[in-house]
C-alpha cells in the first residue's frame, strides 16, 4: 500500500495523516524485539498521535504483549551480562589463544553495554518516545511541507536495512560454525568454559553466540537507519526550498518563514534523538576502535595459524565497517542540519 503523503506547497495541507515512526521502522524494530534489545512500554497501536492527552496517558496503555516484551528484554539483559561475567571469571593469561579470548571478551562487553543502553532508552519517555512524539507532531502540522518523505521510500529503506542485517548475521553465523568445526578441541573448550564439553552445552553456547551476533548487528543498524531517516527529511526540505526559490519571481519564496520553522522543528527532532543515539555511538566507538587496533596489532606481531588469521581479518573488517558506517551516518546528519536552509539562500 502506498503510504506516501502528497503536499500542497502553497497551502501546506497534507493529503493524508502522517505515519508513525514505529510504523516506518517496523521491520527493524520487530527484528530487534526478536533479539530482546527493544521493547514497547505501552501499546503503540492504540495510540493516536493527533491527540495530546493520549500521549500523556501512554504509560497506562499496557497490554499483555507489552508486559511480555519488557520481561523478555529484561531476561535478555540478564543473560548477556551473565555471559560477560562468565568470560571475565574464566579469563586466564596463559590461554593458548589469548588474543582471541580478549577480542571475544571485549565484543561481549559491547553487546552487554548496548543491551543496557537500549533497555534504559526504551524505558525513558524523554528519549525514543519523545522523538516519536515530536516526529508525529511535526508531520501532522498543517504547514509541514516535507511530510511526503514519510512514505514508501523510507519504509523501503528500513526494510532493505533489515534484510541486509539478516544477511550479514547469516554470514557471521556461517563463519562461526566454520570456525567451530574447523578448530581443534581446545577452541571448543575456550568458548564453553567453565562448562564441561557436551553436545547440549555446545549447542546452547553456539545459540548464545548467534544471539549475541544478532544484538550486535541490529544495534548498529538501528543507529544507521535512524540517521538516514533524519537526513532524508532534511534533504526533502532542501529540495522543497530550492523549488520554491526557483518558482518565486523575486527569488525569495513566500513560504520562507514556514520552511524555516520546519527546519527548526527538524533540528529539535535531531536534538531529542541525540539523547539516545549518542549513548549507542559512544559505546560503539569505545569498544570497536580499540578492538580493531588490537586485532591489527595481533595480525602484525603474532604467528597464528591460518584459521585464526581468517577470523581476525573478518573481525577486523567488521569493526572497521561499523566504525566507518556509523561515523558517515552521523556526519551526514550533521551536514544536512547546517546546509539545508543556508546553502539554498547562498546559491540564490
Amino acid at each position: 500500500m502506498d503510504t506516501s503523503i502528497e503536499i500542497d506547497v502553497e497551502l501546506g495541507t497534507p493529503a493524508c495523516s502522517p505515519k508513525r515512526m514505529e510504523g516506518i521502522l517496523k521491520p527493524l524494530l520487530l527484528s530487534m524485539k526478536l533479539f530482546g534489545v527493544y521493547h514497547d512500554v505501552y501499546d503503540v497501536s492504540s495510540v493516536s498521535p493527533s491527540i495530546e492527552t493520549t500521549w500523556r496517558s501512554n504509560r497506562k496503555r499496557k497490554t499483555l504483549n507489552t508486559v511480555l516484551s519488557r520481561c523478555y528484554s529484561l531476561a535478555v539483559l540478564i543473560l548477556v551480562w551473565a555471559n560477560l561475567i562468565r568470560f571475565i571469571i574464566t579469563f586466564q593469561l596463559n590461554d593458548a589463544r589469548l588474543a582471541f579470548r580478549i577480542a571475544l571478551l571485549v565484543w561481549t562487553g559491547f553487546v552487554a553495554v548496548g543491551c543496557l543502553v537500549m533497555f534504559v532508552v526504551c524505558e525513558m519517555m524523554t528519549h525514543l518516545r519523545a522523538f516519536y512524539k515530536h516526529w508525529s507532531e511535526l508531520y501532522q502540522d498543517a504547514g509541514c511541507v516535507t511530510a511526503e518523505c514519510v512514505g514508501t521510500r523510507l519504509n523501503r529503506t528500513a526494510l532493505i536495512g533489515t534484510v541486509a542485517g539478516w544477511i550479514f548475521l547469516c554470514m557471521i553465523m556461517v563463519s562461526i560454525l566454520f570456525l567451530d568445526f574447523a578448530a581443534d578441541i581446545e577452541f571448543v573448550q575456550l568458548i564453553i568454559r567453565p562448562f564441561h564439553i557436551s553436545t547440549i552445552v555446545h549447542i546452547l553456547v553456539l545459540f548464545l553466540m548467534f544471539h549475541t551476533c544478532g544484538v550486535y548487528t541490529f544495534l548498529v543498524l538501528f543507529v544507521i537507519v535512524l540517521c538516514y531517516l533524519v537526513k532524508s527529511s532534511f534533504d526533502k526540505l532542501s529540495s522543497v526550498l530550492e523549488k520554491n526559490i526557483k518558482n518565486s519571481e523575486i527569488g525569495i519564496p513566500s513560504t520562507l518563514d514556514q520552511l524555516r520553522r520546519i527546519h527548526l522543528q527538524l533540528c529539535r527532532a535531531v536534538s531529542i534523538l541525540d539523547r539516545s543515539v549518542r549513548l549507542l555511538v559512544a559505546t560503539e566507538y569505545i569498544i570497536n576502535i580499540p578492538l580493531a587496533c588490537f586485532i591489527v596489532y595481533q595480525l602484525v606481531t603474532a604467528n597464528e595459524d591460518t584459521i585464526m588469521v581468517v577470523v581476525d581479518l573478518f573481525w577486523m573488517t567488521t569493526n572497521i565497517m561499523v566504525i566507518v558506517s556509523v561515523t558517515l551516518s552521523c556526519a551526514r546528519v550533521h551536514e544536512a542540519v547546517g546546509i539545508t536552509i543556508i546553502s539554498n539562500l547562498i546559491d540564490w
